[in-house]
């Protein structure tokens, strides 16, 4: 009897391995789309609130990194579905990343980043959040986004 229940035990096994062993050919299809040549980093977010996620854009030209000259470094975000793009800010960003949460808990959410004091990213680095006017104002008009300096840091902002 004590033979059988191992060898029942086995067999399950062996059957729950060959059950997920199965390979499953999921199709599955992306839709390449060029927006624009920008260059930076990207979250997504519902910014506008209207239930679909749109495009974060944290574009930066601090020395680390390629420089497109005449371009500003700014935040902005690109409306799903045309993709039509607005500013939040302009400043000198810097750093790899930035982030994109609910900091003042109205659930929308507001953006994150390390902003240099200087042009030559050499002296303090300042934090800021930039306040989602949603629903309020639109997010379209970049005046109606507010920003609030966090604090200062005098090192390198990075990841």
């Amino acid at each position: 009897m004590r033979y059988f229940n191992y060898y029942r035990i086995v067999l399950c096994g062996v059957i729950i391995c060959a059950l997920f062993s199965v390979k499953i050919d999921a199709q599955v299809e992306f839709n390449y789309r060029s927006i624009d040549n920008y260059i930076g980093h990207t979250m997504t977010g519902d910014i506008n609130g209207d239930g679909r996620n749109d495009l974060i854009l944290h574009e930066h030209t601090d020395p680390m990194h390629i420089k497109v000259d005449g371009r500003k470094p700014r935040i902005s975000w690109f409306r799903y579905p045309d993709f039509k793009n607005y500013t939040v800010a302009f400043g000198n960003f810097m750093g790899d990343r930035f982030a994109v949460e609910d900091i003042n808990s109205d659930r929308h959410p507001d953006i994150i980043s390390a902003v240099a004091s200087d042009s030559n990213y050499e002296g303090p680095k300042e934090i800021y959040w930039y306040q989602n006017p949603t629903p309020e104002t639109s997010p379209i008009d970049n005046q109606s986004w507010k920003g609030h300096l966090i604090g200062t840091h005098e090192g390198a902002v990075k990841d």
